[in-house]
């Protein structure tokens, strides 16, 4: 997967952090399979890398909107890549097997987005996607001291997301 240079990663001391640009299903769901293939490649990873001991953060663009909360609007987007029911299936699977979403277990009903699509303009409407995470082990979820996404910040389809954790 990583002849698309989709992964990379820094160890430390005490953590390892990695960030992943995870491949956009297609219309019609033409990269489906490998899309859901390199999440349980890199569900795999995260795994061999708690192995570790370290403390292990996994940032980036997952291109999925796991939740209705997480997209202005979930029933027009029942078939649309980031939202395909598999896609959905997916991250609902990673996160129940063990792992965080920072920002969601923060602020478990806020409603912000980290991307909006540039063809339409949604970002002036607000009408958008939070599609950009950072998840660590649900045994690390107590170092969590800050994650927001800052909606504010212009220059991308995209918005950075911030972690703060304790090591």
């Amino acid at each position: 997967f990583n002849n698309e240079g989709r992964v990379l990663a820094a160890e430390f001391k005490d953590i390892i952090i990695a960030s992943a640009y995870f491949p956009n299903s297609q219309d019609g769901g033409k990269r489906l399979d490998f899309k859901l293939s390199f999440c349980e490649a890199i569900h795999e990873w995260l795994l061999d890398l708690k192995k570790t001991g370290k403390i292990v953060v996994l940032g980036g663009d997952y291109n999925i909107a796991p939740f209705p909360i997480d997209l202005a609007r979930p029933d027009d987007n029942e078939k649309s890549p980031g939202y395909l029911p598999e896609e959905r299936a997916w991250m609902k699977s990673f996160l129940e097997s063990g792992w965080v979403d920072s920002y969601r277990f923060l602020h478990p009903e806020s409603v912000k987005y980290s991307w909006w699509s540039a063809r339409t303009r949604a970002r002036e409407r607000n009408i958008g996607w939070r599609i950009d995470f950072h998840v660590l082990p649900e045994e690390d979820r107590d170092r969590i001291i800050a994650a927001d996404i800052e909606n504010e910040v212009l220059g991308s389809d995209h918005c950075p997301i911030n972690l703060e954790i304790r090591i």
